[in-house]
């Protein structure tokens, strides 16, 4: 577990501690239901939101918080308290295009990613890796050809549509870095990643397993070659 996944666990586990009222180990359960929620992209803000909705909930039905055993009571909290949180960062860019102060627009987030895409490229060029060098620069010319979905003062901007297009490029991308990275080079990633899972898999279900094999291995892929994520909720 790399220094950023500790940190994630840390907090989620003392927060939902301190909302509890009582210590408690987390379950593996719940260790594997943080690990997904960290390797989904869900930030630890949006956790503890939703963890503090479901207790609250409680307090107002008059529950005693220490009912509240596992995480898996506050899971569909935490997925809803971070569709808002997503919800709220599409309405802010609305609603604060033009206005002085309002925080980066869609488009300087747009000149943002691109700038990265590129010097990603070159990260990419300097190391040798040419076919990944190559991968990237198709997508920094996709993305910047799609520049006026990122532009809200038209009147047919759509932030979720813009959102839906950073993150179909995303999964476009993964895939060719994988295809780039050769299968030798590939299958040395996927074994490496498959080692560190390794102690956490008889206690996952093969689908929840699968699913964070393949977010590490794409998360692997792009911490390599220094890429950010696409989208407008990673800034």
């Amino acid at each position: 577990m790399d220094e950023d996944a500790k940190a994630y666990f840390q907090a989620v586990e003392q927060h939902f501690i301190e909302r509890r009222g009582q210590a408690l180990l987390l379950s593996p359960e719940d260790v594997r239901r943080v690990a997904g929620w960290h390797s989904e992209g869900v930030p630890v803000e949006a956790v503890c939101e939703g963890i503090d909705v479901h207790f609250e909930r409680m307090a107002r039905r008059g529950r005693a918080p220490r009912r509240a055993v596992t995480l898996a009571y506050c899971e569909d909290d935490v997925h809803e308290a971070w569709a808002g949180v997503k919800q709220r960062k599409l309405g802010a860019r609305g609603a604060g295009a033009g206005e002085e102060g309002a925080g980066p627009s869609a488009l300087d987030e747009h000149a943002r990613l691109l700038g990265l895409l590129r010097e990603s490229e070159e990260s990419a060029r300097k190391q040798g890796r040419e076919p990944q060098a190559m991968a990237i620069a198709r997508a920094a010319a996709k993305l910047e050809k799609k520049a006026e979905l990122f532009d809200e003062s038209r009147a047919e901007h759509d932030a979720q549509r813009t959102e839906d297009h950073l993150r179909r490029l995303e999964r476009s991308l993964d895939k060719a870095l994988r295809e780039a990275e050769g299968e030798s080079a590939l299958g040395e990633l996927v074994a490496s990643v498959e080692s560190e899972l390794a102690s956490k898999r008889e206690r996952m279900k093969p689908e929840v397993y699968e699913r964070v094999r393949e977010q590490l291995i794409a998360k692997r892929l792009r911490e390599r070659l220094h890429l950010p994520r696409l989208s407008l909720f990673y800034t």
